[in-house]
């Protein structure tokens, strides 16, 4: 039988869909486009094109009360955003976009698509950002890349959310399922211990991403093959 062949595990199930600490915080972020993420460079962050406008960020995180300063270059402070700013500091120190708190001047920063020139923001200023924990960005992104292409253009856009025809071809869909496995596997290992500042700061990191959507789509489609299973079953009784 092939049919069980898109099982999500148990455990991830039981970690991913059913916590509704993730799933509250799944309805009230809304990661901004990709198209908005202007970063270059590694070390320093770079905007555009390189150009030698520095400034500093102080941060600080609740994980064993890290501190510590890092220095981001941008090209212009007119067309800089704060949104900008925020994902420059998670490549820089691995803090998700959605877990950051931004100050300036010892005031709160909440609007991301405001510039810098608008906060009358100088070069050599400093912003200090408080968050959760450092995540592991770099070894989720390649499984959250996996996971949401496996969702939107093979579920949702080739099989448009319907049952294959696995004699058709088999080993395609193998694969398909092989690269599904290794990236949910991979991902449920990011979130335990379950209540482990780091591993909550990855979960967040997951849904800010679109991750919890992908994972959705998934379990849906799954849903639709354990129907077929069991009615399988109960002609063959």
């Amino acid at each position: 039988m092939l049919w069980p062949l898109l099982r999500i595990p148990d455990l991830v199930l039981q970690h991913i869909l059913h916590n509704t600490e993730l799933m509250r915080f799944a309805s009230t972020k809304t990661p901004p486009a990709k198209s908005d993420r202007r970063l270059w460079g590694q070390g320093n962050i770079y905007f555009g094109k390189k150009h030698n406008m520095e400034f500093y960020v102080e941060y600080s995180s609740e994980d064993n009360n890290e501190t510590g300063k890092t220095k981001l270059t941008v090209s212009e402070f007119d067309t800089t955003t704060i949104r900008d700013v925020k994902y420059a500091i998670q490549t820089a120190i691995q803090a998700p976009v959605c877990d950051q708190q931004l100050f300036y001047q010892g005031q709160p920063v909440t609007d991301d698509d405001m510039t810098l020139s608008r906060w009358y923001f100088r070069e050599g200023d400093c912003f200090k950002v408080q968050f959760l924990a450092a995540a592991d960005i770099p070894g989720m992104s390649e499984l959250l890349d996996v996971l949401k292409i496996s969702a939107q253009r093979i579920i949702v856009e080739k099989l448009q959310r319907q049952l294959p025809n696995i004699e058709d071809d088999s080993s395609s869909l193998w694969r398909f399922y092989d690269r599904l496995v290794y990236a949910v596997e991979g991902l449920a290992s990011f979130f335990f211990p379950w209540k482990c500042l780091r591993s909550v700061a990855q979960r967040h990191f997951f849904v800010q991403e679109g991750g919890f959507e992908a994972f959705l789509e998934v379990f849906k489609f799954s849903r639709q093959l354990y129907t077929v299973e069991h009615l399988e079953n109960d002609c063959n009784v």
